[in-house]
């Protein structure tokens, strides 16, 4: 006879030639779990895996997730962004942003959202500089994930940024080159002078 009870709560026998799995694997409140199986591995298995459903707690409500953008802000700082160079200058910029778009519950950023912050951003800064703008909040949700601080995806990822047209380069007239080589001689850096020497020679810029 094959009497055995595999539970994590009672014991006892079954009349039967089978092995038993009986067990609430969410507490006593929870579901019950009963099946039978021809060997005691085949039990184990069962009971192991139906164990382990329950460890991950996939049974139970997310948790909301409300932080605020600046919220994610002080976080990206905190883990990585205090270690850039430029970290404590992207990290005012990416709070001035937050400010303009009414520090919303970063979950529920959209690219239309950024679009609208973007339309009013150009009328003050230069494409450019918008553009800046979103390649920092891009990085932040990027670099969230990475360190498994978010898992809501990035909002950016699909959004273009602005076309712009380079500045043309400006030129001197040869008698402009004559003036700056005569300044750059008589003055006090006369490595200038040689550098530029160099460079109009050799076309570098």
């Amino acid at each position: 006879m094959k009497n055995l009870w595999i539970s994590t709560f009672v014991s006892k026998k079954q009349p039967n030639s089978t092995y038993l799995v009986d067990c609430r694997p969410h507490g006593a409140k929870g579901p019950r779990i009963r099946k039978c199986f021809e060997t005691q591995g085949e039990a184990k298995r069962f009971l192991q895996y139906t164990l382990a459903q329950a460890d991950d707690k996939s049974w139970m409500p997310v948790k909301s997730d409300n932080r605020r953008l600046d919220e994610l802000i002080e976080l990206w700082f905190n883990l990585h962004g205090q270690a850039l160079n430029d970290g404590k200058k992207r990290k005012n910029k990416l709070l001035a942003m937050s400010l303009m778009m009414h520090n919303p519950i970063a979950k529920n950023i959209t690219a239309s959202d950024f679009s609208k912050y973007r339309q009013l951003r150009i009328q003050d800064v230069s494409i450019k500089t918008a553009n800046n703008d979103q390649t920092y909040l891009s990085a932040l949700f990027n670099e969230l994930k990475r360190l498994g601080e978010w898992e809501h995806g990035n909002p950016l990822t699909e959004l273009r940024a602005l076309k712009y047209k380079q500045p043309e380069m400006g030129l001197l007239h040869p008698d402009e080159i004559v003036c700056v080589f005569e300044e750059l001689k008589n003055g006090r850096n006369y490595d200038a002078y040689l550098i530029s020497k160099i460079c109009i020679s050799t076309g570098c810029r």
